[in-house]
């Protein structure tokens, strides 16, 4: 019994030694998959927000096509007149790519993101089928469509912000856009 007493605190030192082994190891694989985590969510955020702005730029330019379409036919506008035809083109060019950073979107993008994003879209079709439906334009119904292409375009950038959870505060332009063109 004397020998086990002796040889108990050498017992004791490795089982200290396996435990701390041990811990270590855990403590480890613990830190290495939470690095790991973390980097993949930067990875798909930095991918993610690409595709946002790839998207807004792309919806934003048959916008822009949309209006410079009507300028000839507002009341109140700044944007330079284009031609139909052309604006035609351009616009058939620019849905090709949406369409295929649409893919993108579905992908990558949160729910309430891609939610947001495909009202934006509808809203952005009400604004070119005026366009296209020249000379017979109607500026109620233009203001009405643009509107709703300001509100559908806030509500794309509060939901893309929050999925990236960007803060800020807001930069909402709708209201802002709106109380411009009245005062012109």
């Amino acid at each position: 019994m004397a020998k086990v007493l002796d040889q108990l605190p050498a017992l004791i030192g490795l089982m200290g030694v396996v435990v701390g082994g041990l811990g270590t190891l855990l403590t480890t694989r613990f830190n290495e998959r939470a690095r790991w985590r973390r980097e993949q969510r930067v990875r798909w955020d930095a991918r993610r927000l690409d595709t946002y702005v790839t998207y807004a730029a792309v919806v934003k330019e048959i916008h822009a096509v949309a209006l410079r379409m009507t300028a000839n036919h507002r009341r109140v506008t700044w944007s330079q007149a284009m031609d139909y035809d052309l604006g035609l083109e351009a616009i058939a060019q620019a849905d090709l790519r949406r369409t295929r950073e649409w893919e993108s979107m579905l992908l990558l993008g949160d729910e309430a993101t891609v939610g947001a994003a495909r009202d934006w879209w509808t809203a952005i079709v009400r604004v070119e089928r005026i366009a296209r439906g020249l000379p017979a334009f109607d500026n109620e119904d233009w203001d009405l469509a643009i509107e709703g292409v300001d509100t559908a375009r806030d509500r794309f950038y509060v939901a893309a912000r929050a999925g990236l959870s960007v803060d800020g505060g807001s930069v909402a332009q709708g209201p802002h856009q709106r109380a411009r063109a009245w005062r012109a």
